[in-house]
C-alpha cells in the first residue's frame, strides 16, 4: 500500500484542519438522514472511554447514535487555539482514523488534501491502528442501519 501519515497539526493551514469546519468530501453526496458531514459519530467504546474519563457532557445521543458535541460552525470545541487536541487520549475513533476513508467503490482511501499524507511506501503496521479505528466506526454504523432497516 502506498500511504503514510504523520499529523502536521502545527503546520496545517487553517482551511485544511481536520478539526475545523467540514462539509464533506464531495458535493455529490447528501446524507439521507440530514446529518451534517461535521458530525462526529462515536462508537460504543468511545462513549465508555469518555464516560470513564468524566467527559459525559461532551457527547449526546441522537436517535440511538452518539455524537460528539460540536461548535455551531461544525468545528471541534476540543481543539485549542495552540492547535492541540484537548481530549487527545479520549478522542473519538473517527478522529483516530483521519485521514482514512472507506469508500464502497475505491476501498480504503485517504483524504489527499491533508498535508500529513504522502505517497511514500510504508509498512501496513504504521497505520493499522488508524484502519482499525475506521473499521470500528463503520461497524457502529452498519449495526445501527441493520437495526433500522432489518427485514422482519
Amino acid at each position: 500500500m502506498n500511504y503514510s501519515f504523520r499529523c502536521k497539526c502545527d503546520q496545517c493551514p487553517p482551511d485544511q484542519q481536520c478539526c475545523g469546519e467540514f462539509d464533506g468530501i464531495s458535493n455529490c453526496l447528501t446524507p439521507v438522514e440530514n446529518r451534517l458531514f461535521s458530525d462526529i459519530i462515536l462508537t460504543n467504546a468511545d462513549v465508555e472511554k469518555m464516560k470513564n474519563a468524566g467527559l459525559d457532557d461532551i457527547f449526546e445521543n441522537r436517535n440511538g447514535l452518539y455524537f460528539l458535541k460540536m461548535n455551531p460552525n461544525g468545528s471541534c470545541p476540543h481543539f485549542s487555539n495552540d492547535r492541540k487536541c484537548l481530549i487527545y487520549e479520549n478522542r473519538p475513533s473517527l478522529c483516530k482514523a483521519y485521514p482514512l476513508y472507506l469508500d464502497m467503490f475505491g476501498g480504503l482511501c485517504y483524504i489527499n488534501s491533508c498535508p500529513g499524507t504522502s505517497n511514500q511506501k510504508e509498512s501496513d503496521s504504521n497505520y493499522s491502528d488508524q484502519v482499525n479505528a475506521l473499521l470500528d466506526v463503520y461497524q457502529q454504523l452498519i449495526d445501527y442501519y441493520r437495526t433500522q432497516f432489518a427485514k422482519g
